[in-house]
């Protein structure tokens, strides 16, 4: 589910700009949700999902800030919706059957499994389509790809420990909240880096983040505190 969730992304990208993209993977917090209640029985309220929509608004909002980044796609981008609801799947098969278990899986071994049933799920598909010798040609006349895969390998495995990480914590919602906050903050430092007018939409898109943030923290407070402490309560 991980692979196939990643390889429906990178090839809806084929077909869809950059910042439909984002939009898309910041709204995976309902598909997580409404995944959560089918296949771990969580109960979610009204007040819930309002917050929830009311968080990916905002950061939706805020990626669009830029007027010459606005989405554009075409029909077949619309595997994207395909891969957001397997990642959900993916999610929170993790946290019940992995992780809230008597005897949970640590998050390096599951990344061992992961990537080794990942690497040979790519490498059968790329061979199949005929990408495969095209690539191995490409990295023996330019070596320094391999170097940078390197680099971009290491920081990729330390990402998905952190999510994995946080999905054993805080559980596969709250780990898709901190998951679009950071495609947030991640434009705010490209704004930084690359400085542009500010529009009105980066000033809405965090208003409106910030109320869902806010709205969402008070929500599961309660119930934490009514649950007397129960962790459960607060995922």
């Amino acid at each position: 589910m991980t692979s196939g969730g990643m390889y429906l992304t990178n090839f809806s990208l084929s077909y869809i700009n950059y910042t439909t993209r984002i939009v898309a993977k910041c709204s995976k917090v309902i598909p997580t949700m409404v995944m959560g209640a089918f296949m771990q029985g969580r109960r979610y309220e009204k007040k819930d999902y309002f917050a929830a929509m009311t968080l990916v608004c905002g950061v939706c909002l805020f990626a669009l800030g830029d007027k010459a980044s606005l989405p554009q796609f075409q029909p077949k981008g619309m595997v994207i919706v395909c891969a957001l609801f397997i990642e959900a799947v993916a999610g929170n098969f993790e946290e019940k059957g992995l992780f809230n278990v008597s005897l949970p899986m640590s998050h390096a071994e599951f990344i061992m499994h992961a990537n080794i049933f990942g690497l040979l799920m790519t490498i059968t598909g790329m061979t199949m389509n005929g990408e495969i010798c095209p690539i191995m040609g490409y990295i023996s006349r330019h070596h320094k790809v391999c170097f940078q895969v390197v680099i971009a390998a290491s920081f990729g495995y330390m990402s998905v420990s952190f999510i994995l990480l946080s999905i054993r914590q805080y559980g596969a919602t709250n780990t898709e909240i901190i998951k679009a906050l950071r495609k947030m903050l991640s434009i705010a430092l490209s704004l930084i880096l690359y400085p542009k007018s500010m529009g009105w939409r980066y000033v809405a898109g965090t208003a409106v983040m910030v109320f869902g943030i806010v709205t969402l923290y008070a929500i599961k407070t309660r119930r934490y505190m009514k649950a007397a402490g129960n962790a459960e309560a607060f995922k």
